[in-house]
């Protein structure tokens, strides 16, 4: 699946190609389908009524019931009930043009400055409760949540009116529904509060905005120093914490020794890993080495750094 939405490993040329033509395209034809489908099936079937208290439905009735409903109250949607449409769809036309007429093609920010090159890319308020929870989920997690999820998802809604399609469809007599309803609608609103703090989002500036504290350069080699260099310099801080300050996006360095080995160290900075992306094409042999004999001294007074066990077996 990666494979076929990326055009290849990595994202590549061929990667915006395929999302160009997916969104130009695919997207826009599928939604079109999709609306005829629709159309389609009010013309043919009809619309469902309001749901009521009391009004009981039961699938070996509802067809003669509403074909009784229909003639008795009905109205063709064919061309009593378009206009409605053909009148909204005007109203989105026409507020569109008003908007390009009055705010011009750069929209109400004005045209774009190129020079300002320093900037927090964020998604649109909307999107805001989704990298959220991405940030919040485990790196394992993520897969099964952006592909397998909204599969499962969009089956069960389709499976449930085979099997949930009779009885009362009042909200008033469905109080564990409204329950769900509401739990979702609080549950959107307090993911998008955190998503206002960006606790996915690097800290742009974090690497130049604080130096190394100086607690964590006090009896260090030239080589530890030179990693604490890099670390800066690479702007690891963008994403990583340390001593209380820098990103969120990373789980903070102050203990990193304690957690992962010498060997998990250079790993997880030459192939990324995670949320992580790979920085072995971005620092040299000896940036690597200086920058993980620096993270190898992160770890609590009077505990030692974690160790393959393979050398705790060796030592005596």
């Amino acid at each position: 699946v990666v494979d076929l939405l990326l055009g290849g490993p990595i994202i590549a040329g061929a990667t915006l190609s395929r999302f160009f033509a997916f969104h130009v395209f695919v997207v826009p034809g599928l939604l079109i389908a999709f609306v005829a489908l629709h159309l389609l099936l009010v013309i043919k079937v009809g619309i469902n009524e309001w749901p009521m208290p009391g009004r009981i439905v039961r699938r070996e009735t509802y067809v003669a019931k509403y074909h009784e409903l229909l003639k008795r109250d009905g109205i063709p949607y064919f061309p009593a009930a378009i206009w409605e449409d053909v009148i909204f769809a005007g109203v989105v036309l026409l507020s569109i043009a008003a908007c390009a007429v009055v705010l011009g093609p750069f929209g109400p920010g004005g045209q774009p400055d190129p020079t300002i090159i320093q900037t927090a890319p964020k998604p649109d308020f909307f999107f805001w409760w989704l990298y959220t929870v991405l940030s919040y989920l485990p790196p394992a997690a993520e897969t099964p949540f952006l592909l397998i999820a909204p599969a499962v998802g969009i089956a069960f809604l389709i499976a449930l009116p085979f099997f949930a399609g009779e009885g009362e469809k009042s909200w008033k007599r469905r109080p564990i529904a409204v329950l769900v309803v509401l739990l979702v609608a609080v549950g959107w609103g307090a993911l998008t509060s955190l998503g206002a703090h960006t606790p996915w989002s690097p800290v742009m500036d974090a690497w130049s905005g604080e130096p190394v504290p100086a607690k964590y350069l006090e009896g260090r080699t030239a080589l530890e120093r030179h990693g604490a260099l890099v670390l800066q310099l690479k702007q690891c801080r963008n994403c990583h914490a340390l001593g209380e300050t820098g990103g969120k996006r990373g789980p903070p360095l102050d203990e990193v020794a304690v957690r992962l080995t010498q060997d998990q160290l250079i790993r997880q900075v030459v192939q990324g890993g995670g949320n992580m992306p790979a920085y072995g094409k971005n620092l040299s042999p000896a940036e690597t080495t200086a920058l993980v004999a620096f993270l190898g001294t992160l770890h609590p007074p009077g505990q030692a750094p974690a160790r393959d066990a393979a050398q705790r077996a060796t030592l005596p």
